[in-house]
């Protein structure tokens, strides 16, 4: 089917009977934008027919598709519309559940860029932004409200994670959004709060009774005056009871970068010292964080070593939960040619390794390439041991 002559974010996500469930959005209806799902089996042929299922068929604008998939088996989407979010709830067989609009999150300004998170048995949690205009711009805050099964709010109010403003819309609109274990879950951002031109990073832990447990719109990971920080990253390792943040750390002027982190425990206090913990130190290089896999114990951090404006190589690092490096080498490269990459995305911790993909134009065009990375920080298929 045809698509606009620009694209944005689509989504996927697995079931447990090892299907794709893909959300994009198309112009088959008429010319207007509209989301739709598909669902691939494990042999490639389509569960939902060839032409997938349609979400929306509207003339707004749908845009960016997210897709979860809950602990009952159900598939929950959202999408923006223009102004407003859309939500909507397909059984296994592609029954739309919640009737052919869905469910709409409206008001005054706009509702912008969802995040989904399966929790409980059936309920999510999405986060959102409510844009609110401003002069020539917008302020941006960020919202998350809890919906049970029926897709009604289960938290009274939408639980504020911040409205001190200063996040840029040039920033990223998807944040590190994962679950703290216990149908809570972390969220972190940066943000210029105070217009000094100079970004924190900040991380907020919501309860599963939607009580934020740290400051008000959200904890200062790092204090040092005269400093940069951006591009935050969460990994929380299966047993845990502390959460990790790994960010850019940045001179004021952005001439020197490292990697920074930071320790915090389940009630916002930061466990390594107020200036963050040293990872790579500040220097010439070009780094920014681009995911953090958790393994069973600890954790690896995946960042971006820009070679120039445009070029980078991909490198990893494993930490372990007391903030020691865990390989001998200490920096594993993951990917050494120099060429402009994007989209980099990492896969959950499974078979004893990481697999990574990005978009590359090393030969010119941009292509798709994909790259494993073992426990062990080696290269290559993996082979159990017998035994």
């Amino acid at each position: 089917h045809q698509q606009q002559s620009w694209l944005t974010d689509w989504d996927m996500t697995t079931d447990s009977d090892g299907y794709a469930i893909i959300a994009l959005q198309d112009i088959r209806n008429g010319g207007y934008n509209n989301v739709v799902a598909y669902k691939i089996a494990p042999d490639g042929s389509f569960a939902w027919g060839d032409d997938g299922i349609t979400l929306s068929n509207s003339v707004l604008m749908d845009v960016s598709p997210k897709v979860v998939i809950t602990n009952a088996g159900n598939i929950v989407f959202a999408w923006q519309a223009e102004d407003v979010i859309i939500r909507q709830k397909v059984d296994p067989s592609g029954l739309l559940i919640w009737g052919p609009d869905g469910k709409t999150l409206a008001g005054s300004d706009t509702y912008s860029w969802p995040q989904l998170l399966a929790v409980g048995t059936d309920e999510v949690i999405m986060k959102y932004f409510h844009d609110i205009p401003q002069g020539t711009g917008i302020i941006r805050h960020v919202y998350a409200q809890k919906y049970d099964a029926s897709g009604n709010d289960v938290w009274t109010n939408p639980v504020t994670i911040t409205n001190a403003g200063g996040i840029m819309t040039w920033s990223g609109q998807i944040f590190p959004f994962i679950s703290d274990g216990g149908d809570g879950f972390y969220i972190a951002w940066d943000d210029d709060r105070d217009s000094d031109l100079k970004h924190s990073v900040f991380v907020q832990h919501v309860s599963s009774s939607g009580q934020t447990v740290f400051a008000n719109n959200g904890l200062e990971v790092c204090t040092t005056a005269d400093r940069q920080q951006m591009y935050p990253v969460l990994g929380l390792p299966p047993g845990s009871s502390d959460v990790f943040v790994f960010w850019s750390e940045m001179n004021a002027g952005q001439t020197t970068c490292g990697i920074f982190g930071q320790k915090i425990n389940p009630f916002g206090a930061l466990q390594w010292p107020i200036s963050g913990k040293i990872f790579i130190n500040l220097g010439s290089m070009d780094l920014k964080p681009c995911g953090c896999g958790n393994s069973l114990e600890d954790m690896v951090v995946f960042y971006e070593h820009f070679t120039s404006d445009n070029n980078s190589d991909l490198k990893a690092m494993r930490i372990d939960i007391e903030g020691d490096f865990v390989w001998t080498t200490l920096y594993k490269t993951i990917s050494s040619v120099d060429s402009d990459k994007g989209e980099v995305d990492a896969s959950d911790f499974i078979n004893n390794q990481w697999i990574l993909s990005w978009d590359d134009k090393r030969n010119g065009n941009t292509d798709v390439y994909a790259q494993n990375i073992q426990l062990n920080g080696e290269l290559g298929p993996y082979y159990p041991q017998p035994g």
